[in-house]
């Protein structure tokens, strides 16, 4: 039976089918729009999605795009806190600018005892998925500018970093969830390059921290990889995504750091920043924080701070027998 009629001509299934079907080359698919519709075969090393942009709802895209990537941030959900999970003015490990808080985070604030830094597990206070974020809190110490900051060692820089060959052609992209009281009103995250000696950071990467939404000022040899621009946080936890910025050349820029800030100078004590979910990869396309198993993150935080104590404990002086054995509870 011709086509005309409703048929396909041939006498054969496969010769029947060929006839109507819309392919034309090697590797093609039959996709539907309106009707159906060739999809011609994609590059070499693509992947086919689903993308409800595209005319017939499925697209090739670059593999790196899709497939997860390494996450080279440390606690990035912020589970481990061996130094204690509330940092204070009277702790241990004290809420000064530039000391550690949760494992591998450092806080950088205006001023000493501007927050406290605490851990929060608790389920309505998380996005979903998340085992635990990282909470600052103002204290009566009002009206400063605040936040965490992660540094990545030179040879992790360096498959960021365009020269080195890595993945993502010397780009990066960034995730994580944050959240924040009404009144703070803009937060700011950058990626920030280190041109100085390898791993021999300044303490400090702020020259000055400006005015009410203005962005800091780095110090010498510190630089930002992007604009940095105010997400906008709500009460309620949101997805911040940013997206292919140039890691810089290796043998020039010698580390990188993830810094998320409150950018607000009008804050009232008892105002809260919360965030987890960090996600730093090589890469254009920003991805989803996937957790690592907890031991193996502990393990990746102990080659760098190591206790005594059970994981949750702070350490302390002459606080007697049975605060936890060596490497403690997982």
């Amino acid at each position: 039976v011709p086509i005309s009629q409703g048929g396909t001509g041939q006498t054969g299934a496969a010769a029947a089918f060929a006839a109507l079907a819309p392919v034309t080359t090697k590797g093609d698919i039959v996709a539907y729009t309106s009707t159906p519709a060739r999809l011609a075969v994609g590059t070499d090393g693509y992947l086919l999605t689903a993308d409800s942009t595209a005319s017939a709802g499925i697209a090739w895209k670059p593999s790196g795009s899709l497939l997860q990537q390494y996450n080279y941030v440390i606690n990035g959900d912020f589970q481990i806190w061996q130094r204690g999970t509330s940092i204070t003015s009277s702790t241990t490990y004290t809420n000064n600018t530039g000391n550690y808080t949760a494992d591998q985070w450092k806080l950088l604030s205006e001023v000493n005892n501007s927050v406290t830094v605490a851990r929060t597990t608790t389920a309505a206070n998380l996005p979903g998925g998340m085992a635990a974020a990282a909470q600052l809190t103002v204290t009566a110490t009002n009206n400063k500018k605040f936040g965490l900051l992660q540094w990545l060692e030179s040879p992790t820089t360096r498959q960021l970093c365009s020269a080195s060959g890595g993945s993502g052609g010397g780009t990066a992209s960034l995730s994580f969830w944050v959240a924040a009281s009404s009144s703070i009103s803009n937060v700011k995250v950058g990626i920030i390059k280190w041109t100085g000696t390898a791993d021999a950071i300044t303490a400090n990467p702020i020259s000055a921290w400006g005015a009410d939404g203005v962005t800091p000022t780095l110090a010498a040899n510190f630089s930002f990889a992007n604009t940095p621009a105010n997400v906008s946080p709500t009460t309620s936890y949101q997805k911040i995504t940013l997206s292919n910025v140039s890691a810089g050349a290796a043998g020039t820029v010698n580390n990188l750091g993830v810094f998320i800030w409150n950018d607000d100078a009008t804050t009232t004590a008892a105002d809260v920043l919360s965030m987890t979910g960090v996600c730093l990869t090589s890469g254009a396309t920003a991805q989803d924080f996937i957790p690592r198993p907890k031991d193996h993150e502990l393990l990746l935080c102990q080659r760098y701070f190591q206790k005594t104590f059970f994981l949750d404990t702070m350490p302390a002086q002459n606080v007697g027998a049975g605060t936890g054995g060596y490497g403690g509870s997982v």
